[in-house]
Protein backbone atom coordinates (compact mmCIF):
# COMPACT_ATOMS: atom_id res chain seq x y z
CA UNK A 1 0.00 0.00 0.00
CA UNK A 2 1.22 3.48 -0.86
CA UNK A 3 0.91 6.45 1.45
CA UNK A 4 1.53 10.07 0.63
CA UNK A 5 1.04 13.52 2.02
CA UNK A 6 -1.10 16.19 0.37
CA UNK A 7 1.02 19.33 0.18
CA UNK A 8 -1.60 21.56 -1.39
CA UNK A 9 -5.37 21.59 -1.33
CA UNK A 10 -8.01 23.14 -3.57
CA UNK A 11 -8.12 26.65 -2.20
CA UNK A 12 -7.13 30.08 -3.40
CA UNK A 13 -3.42 30.43 -2.92
CA UNK A 14 -0.39 32.47 -3.80
CA UNK A 15 1.07 30.50 -6.70
CA UNK A 16 4.75 29.74 -6.07
CA UNK A 17 5.74 30.14 -9.75
CA UNK A 18 3.26 32.68 -11.14
CA UNK A 19 3.64 34.88 -8.01
CA UNK A 20 -0.06 35.75 -7.90
CA UNK A 21 -3.18 34.62 -6.04
CA UNK A 22 -5.05 31.96 -8.06
CA UNK A 23 -7.37 29.03 -7.40
CA UNK A 24 -5.69 25.63 -7.24
CA UNK A 25 -7.98 23.11 -8.95
CA UNK A 26 -6.66 19.89 -7.49
CA UNK A 27 -4.60 18.35 -4.74
CA UNK A 28 -0.82 18.00 -4.86
CA UNK A 29 0.65 14.81 -3.41
CA UNK A 30 4.30 14.84 -2.43
CA UNK A 31 6.36 11.92 -3.71
CA UNK A 32 9.76 10.91 -4.96
CA UNK A 33 10.48 10.83 -8.66
CA UNK A 34 9.65 7.39 -10.02
CA UNK A 35 6.93 6.52 -7.47
CA UNK A 36 4.02 4.90 -9.31
CA UNK A 37 0.54 6.44 -9.38
CA UNK A 38 -2.72 4.76 -10.33
CA UNK A 39 -6.17 5.43 -11.77
CA UNK A 40 -8.78 6.30 -9.15
CA UNK A 41 -11.57 4.48 -11.08
CA UNK A 42 -12.39 2.59 -14.28
CA UNK A 43 -12.49 4.87 -17.31
CA UNK A 44 -11.17 5.84 -20.71
CA UNK A 45 -8.08 7.90 -21.51
CA UNK A 46 -9.23 11.10 -23.24
CA UNK A 47 -5.91 12.95 -23.27
CA UNK A 48 -2.26 11.98 -22.82
CA UNK A 49 0.47 14.42 -23.78
CA UNK A 50 3.20 16.81 -22.71
CA UNK A 51 2.11 20.34 -21.79
CA UNK A 52 4.73 23.05 -21.29
CA UNK A 53 3.04 24.25 -18.07
CA UNK A 54 2.01 20.99 -16.36
CA UNK A 55 4.44 18.57 -18.00
CA UNK A 56 3.51 14.98 -18.74
CA UNK A 57 -0.23 14.71 -18.16
CA UNK A 58 -3.11 12.30 -18.57
CA UNK A 59 -6.88 12.79 -18.31
CA UNK A 60 -9.42 10.02 -17.86
CA UNK A 61 -13.22 10.07 -18.31
CA UNK A 62 -15.06 8.00 -15.69
CA UNK A 63 -18.72 7.19 -15.11
CA UNK A 64 -21.25 9.93 -14.40
CA UNK A 65 -19.34 12.50 -16.45
CA UNK A 66 -16.46 12.75 -13.96
CA UNK A 67 -12.92 13.27 -15.25
CA UNK A 68 -9.63 12.85 -13.39
CA UNK A 69 -6.40 14.55 -14.37
CA UNK A 70 -2.84 13.86 -13.31
CA UNK A 71 0.01 16.35 -13.94
CA UNK A 72 3.82 16.60 -13.65
CA UNK A 73 4.48 12.87 -14.29
CA UNK A 74 8.04 11.71 -14.84
CA UNK A 75 6.69 9.00 -17.13
CA UNK A 76 3.33 7.77 -18.38
CA UNK A 77 2.46 4.15 -19.18
CA UNK A 78 3.58 3.54 -22.80
CA UNK A 79 0.65 1.19 -23.43
CA UNK A 80 -1.94 3.90 -22.77
CA UNK A 81 -3.29 5.92 -25.67
CA UNK A 82 -6.32 8.14 -26.14
CA UNK A 83 -9.25 5.72 -26.17
CA UNK A 84 -7.51 3.13 -23.97
CA UNK A 85 -9.64 1.63 -21.20
CA UNK A 86 -8.19 1.72 -17.68
CA UNK A 87 -9.22 -0.09 -14.52
CA UNK A 88 -9.31 1.29 -11.01
CA UNK A 89 -5.85 0.82 -9.50
CA UNK A 90 -4.12 0.44 -12.88
CA UNK A 91 -0.71 2.07 -13.08
CA UNK A 92 -0.80 5.28 -15.09
CA UNK A 93 2.74 6.50 -14.63
CA UNK A 94 5.33 7.73 -12.16
CA UNK A 95 5.57 10.91 -10.13
CA UNK A 96 7.88 13.57 -11.52
CA UNK A 97 8.55 17.29 -11.68
CA UNK A 98 7.82 18.10 -15.31
CA UNK A 99 6.38 21.37 -16.61
CA UNK A 100 7.38 24.94 -15.90
CA UNK A 101 4.70 25.35 -13.18
CA UNK A 102 6.16 22.53 -11.10
CA UNK A 103 8.23 23.45 -8.04
CA UNK A 104 9.35 19.96 -7.00
CA UNK A 105 8.49 16.27 -7.31
CA UNK A 106 4.77 15.70 -6.80
CA UNK A 107 1.58 14.53 -8.47
CA UNK A 108 -1.22 17.00 -9.09
CA UNK A 109 -4.61 15.25 -9.21
CA UNK A 110 -7.86 17.00 -10.01
CA UNK A 111 -11.48 15.95 -10.56
CA UNK A 112 -13.99 17.80 -12.70
CA UNK A 113 -17.17 17.61 -14.78
CA UNK A 114 -17.70 19.40 -18.06
CA UNK A 115 -20.25 22.22 -18.30
CA UNK A 116 -20.34 22.95 -22.01
CA UNK A 117 -16.75 23.74 -22.92
CA UNK A 118 -15.71 24.64 -19.35
CA UNK A 119 -14.37 22.40 -16.60
CA UNK A 120 -16.22 22.57 -13.27
CA UNK A 121 -13.75 21.29 -10.71
CA UNK A 122 -14.97 19.08 -7.90
CA UNK A 123 -13.59 19.94 -4.50
CA UNK A 124 -12.46 16.64 -3.03
CA UNK A 125 -13.41 17.66 0.50
CA UNK A 126 -17.02 18.06 -0.71
CA UNK A 127 -17.22 14.31 -1.36
CA UNK A 128 -17.27 13.69 2.41
CA UNK A 129 -20.83 15.03 2.37
CA UNK A 130 -22.11 12.52 -0.21
CA UNK A 131 -20.04 9.42 0.49
CA UNK A 132 -21.62 7.35 3.19
CA UNK A 133 -20.06 4.49 5.13
CA UNK A 134 -20.95 1.04 3.84
CA UNK A 135 -23.54 -0.80 5.91
CA UNK A 136 -22.26 -3.42 8.34
CA UNK A 137 -22.25 -7.03 7.22
CA UNK A 138 -25.13 -9.07 8.65
CA UNK A 139 -24.03 -10.92 11.80
CA UNK A 140 -25.15 -14.30 10.38
CA UNK A 141 -22.97 -13.82 7.28
CA UNK A 142 -20.00 -12.81 9.44
CA UNK A 143 -20.39 -15.97 11.56
CA UNK A 144 -20.61 -18.14 8.42
CA UNK A 145 -17.54 -16.45 6.96
CA UNK A 146 -15.59 -17.01 10.20
CA UNK A 147 -16.49 -20.73 10.10
CA UNK A 148 -15.09 -20.99 6.56
CA UNK A 149 -11.93 -19.11 7.53
CA UNK A 150 -11.38 -21.30 10.60
CA UNK A 151 -11.86 -24.45 8.50
CA UNK A 152 -9.36 -23.33 5.84
CA UNK A 153 -6.77 -22.16 8.39
CA UNK A 154 -6.99 -25.52 10.17
CA UNK A 155 -6.57 -27.32 6.84
CA UNK A 156 -3.50 -25.22 5.94
CA UNK A 157 -1.92 -25.81 9.35
CA UNK A 158 -2.44 -29.54 8.94
CA UNK A 159 -0.35 -29.54 5.75
CA UNK A 160 2.56 -27.39 6.94
CA UNK A 161 5.89 -29.15 6.76
CA UNK A 162 7.74 -29.30 10.06
CA UNK A 163 11.08 -27.49 10.17
CA UNK A 164 13.90 -29.85 10.99
CA UNK A 165 16.53 -28.58 13.40
CA UNK A 166 19.32 -29.86 11.17
CA UNK A 167 18.08 -27.89 8.14
CA UNK A 168 18.19 -24.51 9.93
CA UNK A 169 21.68 -23.10 10.20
Amino acid sequence: MYETTATSDQKWRFHPVRKMRIRHNGVDYRGTIGTEFFSIADGEVVEKRFDKNVGNMIRIRHKYGVYSEYFHADSLNDHLREGSRVKRGQKLGTIGRTGKLCTGPHLHMGLYKMQGEKRKFIELSSLKKILKPAPSINQAYRAEFKQHVDKFVAEMEKHQKPILADSVR
